[in-house]
């Protein structure tokens, strides 16, 4: 994914890829994260999150279900952290400190639960 304003939902999906498979080749590639703000949602399924990584340029956000496992993230490098996330209906919009927006569609199979 990258994020894309000319895109619906300001956020481009890219081709599918092995992420075991990327570590292992790129073994020195890491980054730690802090989730910032974690709210519930509505329907009890889950929890969406949002936060920073180790540099200042890093934001994710992501989908945990009811016990708290990972569902889904999307890490940007050039987003700025992630500082808040709102739901309205079926969408979250989740916005950064540089004020990059992203709307998803929580019923959608990219970003819907397991």
């Amino acid at each position: 994914m990258r994020a894309d304003p000319s895109t619906p939902g300001g956020l481009a999906l890219l081709e599918p890829f092995d992420l075991e498979a990327w570590l292992l080749a790129n073994r020195g590639w890491h980054t730690c994260v802090d989730t910032t703000t974690e709210l519930p949602l509505p329907d009890g399924s889950g929890h969406l999150c949002c936060g920073e990584g180790s540099h200042g340029s890093e934001g994710f956000f992501a989908r945990l279900d009811h016990t708290k496992t990972l569902i889904w993230v999307v890490y940007l490098q050039e987003s700025n952290p992630f500082v808040e996330v709102a739901i309205h209906g079926r969408h979250a919009t989740i916005r950064s400190s540089s004020d990059l927006s992203i709307q998803v569609d929580l019923t959608s199979p990219n970003f819907g639960s397991r």
